[in-house]
């Protein structure tokens, strides 16, 4: 009787196993399709070649787990191995947590289809036999995955500082990414083809205790800074020194920052940190790096952030002289003023009379020896062309400034 309960189960074991291997296609793109609609990093990687590879390495557990479960046995590590090159890949792309819950997740899609398939009391009975080797098999392919993906991710660490620790050195020397590790990695950050980009110097007020605790604030300042496109980040000395891509006028990039800098504070980690003005490509990457250098020391006792983007052409020419203030007048203003002055000057003589005269639109037309409908029609010319309104101090200081520089 005990022989023939045995059969039975075994049976009833051997026809699970037949049905999974029968629905492997259909389970291992269940579990891919959760994978890539519930976990973050995933979804954001979805439609691209990188599902094909995540794909074939569900179909290999698939595999596996089967045959562990047909074997009635738990495989060993070298049976595991197939593991390690899809491990190795998601290094860089895919964080560790997000790895394992992928894992978890195919494994709940298997044990469902086991149930599914286990309808009679023998195939029940033969299910739950099979729950150790199923355990094992989860707890073996666990561990065996975290020791490879941390080694992985030691050894990637390690080769990509020495990258882009070198490509920072090459562009505040004025060399441009050479082909191969160092322009790979300038694309990564989004800095090539040129991009406009800021250069950020962050010190922190007391050295951290180790290098962790050095790397946990670079991570901190690199995931608010960074979008899609995590910055060139480099530990220089005592100091962290970010290359950031930036959209806009760079005053997003500055708000998140801020945040990030509050909340390191209120964690107890004081920071000063200084940000370049928005420059367009990497051949003035040292002058930035300067700029946000001088910057950060008007806040290293203190702590705090000292942002050129979010500061005036005015406040730039009194605190870090002509060239710093040139960066932040407007492209438009500055291309205005660059076109009217080889057009002979008419437009900007009219804006300084104006600005001479307090503003008395009636006044200048008197001063120029024009009408006044004339003078109003260049001051309006003026406001279309720069998107300044003479009416506000700040923009007619812009125009001042770029006309002074030019």
């Amino acid at each position: 009787m005990l022989d023939e309960d045995l059969a039975t189960r075994r049976a009833a074991l051997d026809a699970i196993v037949e049905a999974l291997r029968a629905r492997t296609d259909e389970l291992v793109e269940r579990g891919v399709e959760r994978i890539f609609a519930e976990i973050g990093p995933y979804v954001a990687l979805a439609g691209t070649p990188f599902v094909a590879d995540v794909r074939q390495h569900v179909a290999l557990h698939h595999d596996a787990v089967v045959r562990s479960m047909g074997e009635r046995r738990p495989l060993s590590s070298d049976e595991l191995g197939f593991m390690r090159p899809q491990v190795t890949r998601r290094v860089g792309r895919i964080p560790l947590a997000a790895f394992m819950q992928g894992f978890r997740i195919y494994m709940e899609v298997l044990w469902e289809a086991l149930l599914e398939i286990a309808v009679d009391e023998p195939g029940r009975e033969a299910a739950l036999e099979s729950a150790g080797v199923v355990i094992r098999y989860i707890n073996n392919a666990a561990a065996e995955a975290a020791d490879v993906y941390v080694e992985a991710e030691r050894l990637l660490l390690a080769q990509g500082d020495r990258v882009r620790r070198d490509l920072l050195e090459d562009l505040l020397a004025g060399r441009a990414p050479a082909p191969g590790p160092k322009l790979t990695a300038a694309r990564d950050a989004g800095l090539h083809p040129p991009a406009p980009c800021a250069v950020i110097v962050a010190v922190p007020l007391t050295p951290p205790d180790d290098e962790h605790a050095l790397r946990a604030v670079a991570v901190t300042l690199a995931r608010a800074v960074g979008s899609a496109l995590q910055p060139l980040t480099v530990t220089r000395h005592d100091e962290l020194v970010f290359i950031a891509r930036v959209e806009g006028d760079g005053r997003e990039l500055v708000a998140a920052l801020t945040q990030a800098q509050e909340r390191l504070a209120s964690a107890g980690t004081q920071l000063a940190i200084g940000v370049s003005a928005v420059q367009h490509g990497l051949d003035r990457a040292a002058d930035a790096y300067a700029e946000a250098q001088d910057a950060v020391e008007r806040v290293r006792a203190t702590g705090g952030i000292v942002a050129l983007p979010a500061m005036s052409a005015f406040d730039c020419l009194t605190l870090f002289g002509r060239e710093t203030a040139r960066q932040r007048i407007p492209e438009r203003v500055r291309r205005f003023v660059a076109e009217d002055v080889a057009d002979g000057g008419v437009l900007t003589a009219t804006v300084l009379q104006y600005v001479a005269c307090d503003f008395n639109a009636k006044l200048t037309a008197e001063r120029l020896y024009v009408h006044p409908n004339t003078a109003r029609y260049r001051l309006g010319k003026i406001e279309e062309r720069t998107g300044c309104d003479l009416r506000r101090v700040a923009d007619v200081m812009d125009l001042l400034i770029a006309v002074s520089l030019s």
